[in-house]
């Protein structure tokens, strides 16, 4: 919390790119351990509770069957209703594999490759839902 806390009291706006809500989703994408994906949401209460003047905002990946499954549509919704007052909105970030190429280029293994791109009408649903439980959203 103190490295937190030393960038933090020069902060006034954080965005943060969650990569799921459960904890397991979110290391599955990130592919790192779910314990350093459930330290993001601590995070995020830290500035809630700890630095109220910060507004958050949240990223999220939209991912077919991953992330925007109803349990994990439901935790986002929760979560963000949580981080008042400092919650600002969610931005939508619809997967597509635009940056694949780069892998190839540095002899890496792209593990996305079956992700198929999501569609808009997708994207448009799920922000509905997100919006009809009074929740912003870009």
């Amino acid at each position: 919390e103190k490295d937190w806390m030393e960038v933090l009291d020069h902060t006034d706006y954080v965005m943060l790119c969650l990569k799921g809500m459960d904890d397991f989703t979110a290391a599955t994408v990130a592919k790192v351990p779910a314990r350093v994906m459930a330290r993001s949401k601590v995070f995020a209460r830290f500035i809630r509770d700890k630095y109220p003047h910060i507004k958050l905002s949240l990223r999220w990946v939209l991912m077919k069957g991953i992330t925007d499954t109803d349990d994990e549509l439901a935790k986002l919704i929760s979560f963000a209703k949580e981080l008042a007052p400092v919650f600002t909105k969610v931005e939508l970030i619809p997967y597509h594999d635009l940056g694949s190429s780069k892998y190839a280029a540095l002899d890496m293994e792209y593990c996305l490759d079956d992700m198929p791109t999501y569609k808009k009408e997708d994207a448009k649903a799920f922000q509905a839902q997100l919006e009809g439980a009074g929740i912003t959203t870009v």
